[in-house]
């Protein structure tokens, strides 16, 4: 088996990025289906860092109201769903999503730990 180049996994993470954040519906199924069959091959942590950065940047929350433009929350939905495949392990990729996904985080939820109890 021929091994991937530091320089080729940054390629590789910044293509997927790339195809992440592009208009082809294609493209981002393919990215999706090349990270979960070839991790390996990937930077995951300049990937990583890209879609924080994204998220947080040009397709933070409530922009897609600001410019009238709903690609804006489909890509990122897209990009929050590649974030939390890949963020085991990485306490800043964790918090970024779980910050989209419950923007309280911080606060304490007594329903949460109701329904829990059972567990």
């Amino acid at each position: 088996m021929e091994q991937v180049s530091r320089q080729d996994k940054v390629l590789a993470a910044t293509e997927i990025y790339r195809s992440l954040i592009g208009n082809r519906l294609s493209e981002k199924y393919k990215a999706v289906e090349d990270l979960r069959d070839s991790p390996d091959d990937v930077d995951l942590p300049t990937l990583r860092r890209l879609l924080i950065k994204a998220i947080t940047g040009d397709f933070h929350a409530g922009k897609e109201y600001q410019l009238d433009d709903w690609s804006i929350s489909r890509t990122r939905s897209w990009l929050l769903g590649s974030l939390a495949r890949l963020s085991a392990g990485d306490d800043e990729a964790t918090e970024a999503v779980i910050a989209h996904l419950l923007p309280d985080s911080k606060q304490d939820y007594p329903w949460a730990s109701r329904a829990c109890s059972a567990c």
